[in-house]
Parts: structure tokens; sequence; C-alpha cells
């Protein structure tokens, strides 16, 4: 019995490596046939995907097991790392019988194609840390070198990162401990990731601090009661159940917003239209970056002031000053963000000082460029002058590169290494969306 356990325990924290066999393919489908209920036949479709990669088909004929169209919809999500060719994950949409269902299959399958194609290979100082941790020592120790090593990131870690630091540690409680460290390092994950984590730490009440910590990365949150699977004795489930039921969605681009004051700097200009492929149609930078921040300003907690400056030639705000997050300020936020014309360039410095004048306790400065226009367009120029700014009030700039689609100007290289550089300066990080 215990040599079952064991086996059964490595079974649930592989990752999904190897291609589902037509043997085992075939005792997926018996095990999911032979459920009455949904959850019984998601759990058990769980400990699958964590460890097999399966087709476009194979996943369509599982999902088709399942009646309902909420059901089917869940078990999409427990696909997204599981997916051996995520170019034709779109295709998964043919099985759903509503219009509506078909749209959500496309933005979720969309979403898999943009993070796997903006998921780069484990960085180097990824490896070296886990490197470093693996090796004999004190807990203690390795946490203080982890701890360090957050303080050099210039990018934040994926979902495959945080994973691959979490191996290093031997216990559980060590990895609770880095996982609540990480906080804005963390990029944001999807719930099949959010899953995998869980899936490494292998005690319950140890799993519970995770859920805690990782419910907040969470970006397809309409799948965040998946999670559920992950525990087995009831009183676990009931105690996952509260802790995700007040789960707010998270923005793929700006990510947990809990600074305060938070300040949105979006770049409006002209290049803003270009559009580009979602893998379920074709959308313009512009519009895909207003709908997430919508989503983001949307579900700020309570406790956050915020405010939006827009630029391209010239620079607007929505407000003098950041204001709470209250529900008619929301709604007029983002009436004010929809009637922003594109025009013209970038005055990236004039809407860094404008930033500034805020007092921010955060910045989310979003472009597909370089400086082209206002008082100031030299590279150094600008970094010497939010160098002065960050002094008097230091402030992280979370920069996002939004290089998606290809515009006749663009110099995505230039960009990334200004933002880079803009991120590093003030203890921010880089996100490229491209």
């Amino acid at each position: 019995m215990r040599r079952f356990l064991i086996i059964t325990a490595l079974f649930l924290i592989l990752p999904a490596l190897f291609a589902i066999g037509g043997a085992e393919y075939k005792t997926l489908l018996k095990e999911i046939d032979g459920k009455g209920f949904a959850t019984d036949k998601l759990a058990i479709l769980g400990k699958y995907v964590s460890i097999y990669d399966f087709t476009v088909a194979e996943a369509a004929a599982v999902i088709g097991r399942f009646s309902f169209s909420t059901d089917k919809l869940k078990a999409l999500a427990m696909f997204s790392n599981s997916l051996s060719d995520l170019s034709n994950s779109h295709k998964l949409a043919e099985g759903f019988s509503f219009t509506s269902d078909k749209e959500k299959v496309l933005t979720v399958t969309a979403q898999w194609k943009a993070a796997a194609k903006n998921s780069p290979q484990v960085p180097d100082i990824v490896k070296s840390l886990a490197k470093q941790l693996s090796a004999p020592g004190f807990s203690k120790e390795k946490m203080a070198l982890f701890k360090k090593t957050l303080l050099s990131l210039k990018d934040p870690l994926s979902a495959h990162d945080i994973l691959t630091v979490m191996g290093s540690f031997d216990y559980s409680a060590d990895k609770v401990d880095a996982l609540a460290m990480l906080g804005r390092y963390a990029a944001g994950i999807f719930c099949a990731d959010a899953a995998s984590i869980l899936k490494n730490i292998p005690f319950s009440a140890d799993r519970l601090k995770v859920l805690g910590i990782v419910k907040d990365w969470v970006f397809d949150t309409q799948y965040i009661l998946t999670l559920i699977g992950c525990f087995d004795f009831e009183e676990d489930i009931v105690a996952a159940w509260k802790i995700l039921k007040t789960v707010k969605p998270v923005s793929l681009l700006f990510g947990i917003v809990k600074n305060s004051p938070a300040v949105f700097v979006i770049d409006f200009s002209g290049s803003m239209t270009v559009k580009f492929d979602t893998g379920g149609g074709s959308v313009t930078r512009l519009d895909y970056v207003l709908s997430e921040l919508e989503n983001a300003i949307t579900n700020l907690p309570s406790t956050v002031n915020f405010n939006i400056i827009a630029f391209h030639t010239e620079v607007y705000a929505w407000y003098p000053l950041p204001q709470p997050a209250t529900p008619e300020n929301i709604k007029n936020a983002v009436k004010f963000a929809k009637s922003v014309g594109t025009e013209g360039g970038t005055a990236i410095y004039d809407a860094l000082k404008w930033a500034y004048t805020q007092k921010p306790k955060a910045i989310y400065f979003l472009t597909d460029g370089i400086p082209t226009h206002g008082e100031k367009t030299a590279v150094k120029d600008i970094l010497d002058d939010v160098r002065l700014w960050n002094i008097s009030n230091p402030c992280p700039i979370f920069a996002i590169a939004f290089l998606k689609g290809n515009f006749a100007g663009d110099d995505k290289a230039a960009s990334k290494d200004f933002l880079s550089r803009l991120a590093e300066l003030t203890g921010g990080t880089l996100k490229v969306m491209e």
C-alpha cells in the first residue's frame, strides 16, 4: 500500500513531459466515462495532464466526454500546458455548440499561444540560482541567497521559472516561504500552472498556504475553482473553496496591482493602430491594451488609488491626482481611456515627468516605441532625470514593451533596450509582449 502511495505521489508532481500513449489514453477515457460527476472527471483529467502531453484531437475527445459547456470549459483550461501543438489549439472551439462558448475557447487558446510565444527559455540567472540552491546547505542560507537574487531580477518569473526554482528547495516550508517572497516578481500564471505549483507541495497545510499566494497570480480566473481538485481531504477542499471564492481576475499585461497610488502610463501613438493576429481574429495593439487596462482597473482593490496618463505627441491625464478605485471612478476612467484617440509620436519623457508628479508607489508604463517627441528625446537624458525623480519619490516602473504585429517604423530592439534600462533603474521589471 505504501509503495502505491509513493508511486501516486510521484505521478502527481512530475511535469508534463511525455506524449500520452495509446494504452494510457484509452485508460484515461475509460476512467472518465466511469465517473458520473464532472468534478470526479476533472480530478482524473488533472492527474493525466500533469504528466502527459496531448494532441488537439485527443484533447477534443476528452473534452467531449463532459456534458455541460461550463464543465467542458473547465476541462479545456486543464490543457494549457499539455498540448503538443498549440498552433492548432483554436480548433478545440469546434467541440462547442454555442457561439459564446466558441468565443471563450478562442480567447483562451489565443492566450495560450501568446504565453508560449513570449515564454523564453529559463533565464541564466534562474538556472544559476537553481543550481546553487540544489547544493547541500542550510535552509537559512538558501533563503538568504534566494532573497538576494530576487533583488537583481530584471524580468518577471514565468511559471516554468518558478517551478524550476521550487524544485531546488528540499523542504515544503522553504517552498512556501520562497513563493511568499515572489510577489511582484511573478509574471502571472494560468490555472494549470497554479495546479503544477500546488502539486509540488507535499503537505496539505502548506499547500493551502501556497494557494493563498498563487490565487492572485492567475489570469484565467473563470477556471479558478478547478484548483480545488488539488486537494484530497474534505476539510482541505472546504478551506480551498473559501480561499478561492473571492478571487478577482488578473490582467495579462499589468498583473497584480496592489501598490497605491498606481499610475498607468499608456502609449496612444499612431503605431498602436497596428493589427496582429490573436489566433481567433485580429485586433489593434491599442484595442488589446485597452481591454487589459479595463480588466486591471476594474479589479483594483478598493484600497488602491489610481490614475491614467495617456500620451502620444501630447500628454493627457484622466484626473489631476490619483483617485480611489470606486465603481464610479473606474467607470469614468475606462470611458476616458476609450475616448483618447491615436496620434503622432511618443512623448515618453513628458508622460513620465507627469507620472512622477502623482507621487506614485508604482508606475505601469506601456509603449510600443522609443522617445520621439516631447521636452527630451535622448534616452540618456530621460534616464538621468528618472534617476533623480526616483530619489525623491522611490517608485518601481513596471515596463511593458507591447510589440505584437509589425509597424513600418518599429525599432523593437531599441524599445526593449530602453524599457529594460528604465525598469532596472527603478527596481521594476520588464514584460515583453511580442
